[in-house]
């Protein structure tokens, strides 16, 4: 399946399904199950000269997940030439070089993937409320504030 057509079906699926939050289009969170999806994509448009998740940059977007959920993102590389990459990383510095929790980030983050390609990954958001941030971790990227912002929210069960 070619990146578009499953990019194409991933929309589908998500506009087809009821949200239950007033979660933007590319986040579906199920309290009862304690998972979400995700969906990023790198140069979702050109914002920042390329270099954003979603369109934001510089943690001008923020993505809430209730504590202690599995999430599952799907990582799509838009850009049409370069490599980039995601990481669930701390608040704080220009410099992560990994994700903060085990399996928070593709399987190579500081190289990337390549250009109109994508890639999954799963992890679990801590048990208490916490400021973290998504972000490529391509050499000079995250600088470039190729980052958003992510609240673990406490859960309301």
């Amino acid at each position: 399946m070619t990146v578009l057509s499953w990019f194409l079906h991933f929309m589908l699926f998500f506009t087809s399904h009821a949200l239950r939050s007033s979660s933007p289009q590319w986040l579906r969170v199920d309290p009862t199950t304690h998972t979400a999806e995700l969906m990023v994509i790198a140069h979702y448009n050109d914002m920042n000269n390329g270099y954003n998740l979603n369109g934001g940059y510089n943690g001008n977007m923020t993505i809430n997940i209730p504590e202690r959920t599995r999430v599952t993102v799907t990582f799509i590389n838009n850009a049409p030439h370069q490599f980039h990459s995601l990481a669930l990383i701390g608040p704080h510095g220009l410099s992560a070089r990994h994700p903060i929790l085990t399996g928070a980030s593709i399987s190579s983050p500081l190289q990337g993937i390549a250009p109109h390609s994508h890639a999954i990954f799963t992890f679990v958001t801590p048990n208490r409320p916490r400021h973290y941030r998504l972000a490529c971790l391509r050499p000079g990227h995250l600088g470039y504030g190729m980052y958003l912002d992510l609240n673990v929210m406490p859960s309301n069960d």
